[in-house]
């Protein structure tokens, strides 16, 4: 979509419509809610912890097998290898795959192949794409010049509940550092932003984006690591904070498998596979602890996702959706697509509330609903005079 528009109307929802406020009493065992409005009685939120089917915690005999690691950078265009001084295996028709800037992690020793010492590293996986995720070899040096600038060690962090510390270590240091044991963390929930480029078995283990169960968990200072969902699991929504225990060194990492059926990534030994999957987190339980709006959860109060007015849209475009409400839910306002699929976040800005008539309902700072149960949009028409701008991320409405 281009520059947003200036909504004309849609059918189904009148510049005119109001808030019906109704009186508790009129409505026999119903409790007042924001405003004043009748929330429905028996109202409640399940906020109890939602705990995988397995035994917690990984396998300790799988850290020891994990070679150390240093964090460095790419100084020039590389192209990846098989094995120490073997074939180029460039990617993307031709366009090399270890590029200038690219962070590696560079695994074990150098090996010298005819006088050149040769470094096994893993290329690590950035959110704006590019050749990455994967197992290489490169030339330490070349025309005499150094390939890559190793970064400052960090040393292993003082606790394991700390995200922007754990989350600052490469993924074998980190492994190294944490051990098997699992352990909790809190954060804020956002779907897997890191691209995963091989085919997984178990599929669960290298799932990535939305709808597929793995999800970023957010820290207050904005770092975040990728947590997978085992099976027998529910996935935490978006833009909640929760309070995960994880682990590492899953034992599904024992025999992992990751192939890819395309030239866009090395060929990856089986060992490599192992070794990816191992230095995964993995999920035992997650609990809720505050909703979108950073508060505790109550179904008196539901919450919406929140975001700025937008002055450009640049966004997807997703088709016609429903809005769906209910106040017991964890997310109480989403939107689903016609043909089902996974449910969809509704961005709200800041003149919007929540409000009960007695149904849950979305109310501007003019009084009008927005948005009900069962309404249905289209996010290329207009919607009682507000713009819709939708996005990777949901639809923002403002």
């Amino acid at each position: 979509m281009g520059d947003v528009r200036r909504p004309r109307g849609l059918v189904g929802i009148s510049a005119a419509a109001v808030v019906l406020f109704v009186a508790a009493a009129l409505l026999g065992s119903s409790v007042l809610g924001p405003s004043g409005t009748a929330v429905p009685s028996g109202a409640r939120i399940d906020l109890s912890p939602r705990v995988a089917p397995r035994s917690a915690g990984g396998d300790a005999a799988r850290i020891a097998d994990i070679p150390a690691g240093s964090r460095a950078v790419a100084l020039v265009d590389l192209a990846a290898h098989a094995i120490p001084g073997g074939p180029a295996r460039p990617l993307l028709d031709g366009a090399t795959p270890i590029e200038h800037d690219q962070d590696l992690v560079v695994l074990g020793e150098p090996v010298a192949i005819d006088s050149v010492p040769w470094l096994r590293v893993f290329v690590l996986p950035r959110i704006n794409g590019g050749p990455a995720d994967s197992f290489t070899w490169i030339p330490a040096t070349s025309s005499g010049r150094d390939t890559i600038r190793r970064r400052e060690p960090l040393g292993c962090p003082p606790t394991r509940d700390n995200l922007s510390t754990i989350a600052a270590l490469d993924p074998f240091t980190r492994a190294r550092c944490l051990g098997a044991a699992a352990f909790t963390v809190e954060g804020r929930t956002w779907s897997a932003a890191l691209p995963v480029s091989y085919d997984i078995e178990p599929s669960w283990l290298g799932a990535w984006g939305r709808g597929t169960g793995s999800f970023s968990l957010k820290g207050q200072a904005g770092a975040s690591v990728e947590v997978r969902v085992p099976p027998g699991l529910e996935p935490p929504p978006l833009d909640i904070t929760v309070r995960a225990e994880v682990h590492l060194a899953d034992p599904a990492a024992a025999t992992c498998t990751r192939s890819t059926a395309d030239q866009d990534v090395p060929v990856e030994a089986g060992a490599d596979s192992r070794l990816w999957c191992t230095v995964q987190l993995v999920a035992d339980r997650w609990e809720p602890v505050l909703g979108p709006e950073g508060q505790p959860f109550d179904p008196k109060a539901p919450q919406l996702h929140r975001s700025e007015p937008f002055s450009v849209c640049a966004g997807i475009n997703m088709g016609s959706l429903t809005f769906r409400t209910d106040p017991n839910r964890l997310d109480p306002v989403w939107l689903e697509a016609i043909d089902g699929g996974q449910p969809i976040l509704a961005w709200f800005g800041p003149e919007f509330h929540v409000a009960f008539t007695p149904d849950l309902v979305v109310v501007d700072d003019a009084g009008r609903v927005v948005a009900r149960d069962g309404l249905t949009v289209d996010p290329d028409i207009d919607l009682a005079g507000h713009t819709l701008c939708p996005t990777g991320g949901g639809l923002h409405i403002n």
